[in-house]
């Protein structure tokens, strides 16, 4: 508000107006104004009397600029503090995440109160987002903070608080560590295959058993070791026809398993804990591999033949897990113009009744034959195997082939005009040989380029193996016009109605050397 008075007692206020807004004099002959909550210009026109000079008229002009009063916001706890439970001596502490809304500066006291609804009594030094709970008393109490926002840039109050959740943490006496509390001491695996899971044996407090048996291979070894750094395993002796005394190598205690016959292993291991020593008895079952088609690794013998490799070259390959007659190929292989697959049963005690490639049926005996093409990426067989004692199987077997980067020197991608390039989609082609001395292979996509109707379509043209040195568009009279490029090895070929043939020529860095590659198509109408 705005007071208004005279300066000494030989003048008095007779009348005061504020933009034309009469005030009454208070009590002691003062005028006052109660200030608007917004900004504005005022006039003020004070009418006074002085004992000797007799009246006159005062005006004073100004502007009032409002301010409104802002305070510092309360901050916002994004992570309560939550409730534990814990033994004495249990390490615990609790946390509170806040943030500030209005760009202050955060700060933080913990509180300890005997009640949930009392307020507690501030705690020395816990002036950080997180405080450990003192836990070496039974007993329940309950933990809190106060989040403080400081904020100095404002006009009103430069600190607000919000307080946090009140935390239970209720303190038990807990019950010395046995043997039976601590659970199993140690590990067994199959060693390189899996974990082996253990059931208590209703025989004895301290004895477990293998839950599955385990099927054991040639070369197949059992491992045990401690579960944690709390146990030592001071010693492990197996009881099978014979006395095993196993030996420890870095904390791992190891034995071979018998793969020939069935067996019934008693594993003594020896433990030792803060709380003392004691003997586990483990019963182990063991089996042997059924002979069958598993026991077979490589049933079938793949290979291919070609120019570069006249004598033939192994196809590696291997068994998924889900099923051994699903079988991928492990390794590169980039077929050319004269890249022949071949399958060749691997021993005498089978045969190979059947191949099937695609789909379509293979003839030949004992080994078959099967000619890539250039532009295969994907193939699937189905190789049917008769076993004098294993009886047949049938083998699926997936090759992912890699073009020849030669063969493929560029991608191309068919799309619209108003399409963004990463939109357009991959369209696949046929690389052939050609007897021509201009040009290295031939391009065609059989017909699948195909004009739209409504508005413009490209091919486009991109290589991530070589440099496109150019693309030139045939004109009449053996007459070529230069494309000009989207990017530096990006091209965009309109595809109109009519003979499509463009040459491309592009740059083999490792041999430094110029190819050129002829498209030759005809595209129709729809």
């Amino acid at each position: 508000m705005l007071t208004f008075e005279p300066n000494n007692s030989s003048m008095t206020i007779t009348s005061l107006a504020i933009n034309g807004e009469t005030l009454s004099p208070q009590d002691n002959g003062s005028y006052v104004w109660y200030l608007p909550s917004d900004s504005l210009d005022i006039v003020v026109t004070i009418s006074m009397s002085h004992a000797t000079y007799g009246n006159a008229q005062f005006k004073l002009q100004g502007q009032l600029d409002f301010e409104p009063v802002v305070n510092a916001a309360e901050p916002v706890i994004l992570a309560q503090p939550e409730d534990r439970n814990v033994t004495v001596g249990e390490e615990v502490t609790l946390g509170v995440q806040a943030e500030s809304v209005d760009g202050g500066t955060l700060s933080y006291q913990w509180y300890r109160s005997d009640n949930s609804d009392e307020q507690g009594t501030a705690i020395s030094g816990a002036t950080i987002e997180e405080y450990t709970v003192p836990t070496t008393e039974e007993g329940t109490s309950y933990y809190y903070a106060v989040v403080t926002n400081t904020n100095t840039n404002v006009n009103g109050a430069t600190t607000a608080t919000t307080t946090s959740r009140y935390a239970e943490v209720v303190v038990d006496v807990s019950d010395p560590p046995s043997w039976e509390t601590l659970g199993i001491p140690f590990t067994v695996n199959h060693l390189g295959i899996d974990s082996v899971e253990l059931e208590p044996s209703n025989q004895g407090t301290f004895e477990y058993y293998v839950l599955e048996p385990i099927i054991v291979a040639e070369g197949d070894q059992l491992d045990i070791a401690a579960i944690s750094n709390e146990f030592t395993i001071d010693s492990v002796t197996a009881y099978d026809d014979d006395f095993i005394q196993v030996d420890e190598a870095s904390g791992h205690y190891q034995f071979q398993l018998d793969s020939t016959q069935w067996n019934l292993i008693e594993i003594d291991i020896e433990v030792t804990h803060d709380i003392g020593t004691t003997n586990f008895i483990l019963f182990v079952e063991t089996r042997t591999v059924p002979e069958g088609w598993e026991t077979i690794e490589n049933p079938i013998a793949l290979s291919i033949t070609s120019s570069v490799f006249p004598d033939g070259k192994p196809i590696l390959y291997k068994h998924l897990p889900y099923g051994y007659e699903y079988i991928v190929t492990t390794e590169e292989i980039i077929p050319t113009d004269d890249t022949v697959l071949w399958f060749t049963e691997d021993s005498e005690d089978y045969d190979i009744e059947s191949v099937t490639i695609n789909g379509e049926a293979m003839i030949g005996h004992d080994e078959y034959t099967w000619y890539l093409q250039p532009n295969d990426k994907y193939l699937s067989a189905t190789v049917r195997l008769q076993h004098n004692n294993f009886g047949t199987i049938n083998l699926y077997i997936s090759f992912q082939f890699t073009l020849d980067p030669e063969l493929f020197p560029v991608t191309f991608y068919i799309g619209d005009e108003n399409m963004p390039l990463e939109e357009y989609e991959e369209i696949e082609y046929d690389s052939l040989w050609t007897d021509s001395t201009e040009y290295l292979r031939t391009f065609t996509f059989y017909g699948s380029l195909v004009p739209s109707m409504s508005e413009q379509r490209y091919l486009y043209v991109t290589s991530d193996d070589y440099y496109i040195l150019g693309i030139e568009r045939a004109l009449e009279q053996d007459q070529w016009e230069a494309l000009t490029p989207v990017s530096g090895n990006e091209y965009l070929i309109p595809i109109d109605p009519g003979p499509f043939q463009y040459r491309i020529r592009i740059w083999d860095s490792a041999i430094s050397e110029e190819k050129v590659y002829l498209i030759d198509e005809y595209v129709y109408m729809p």
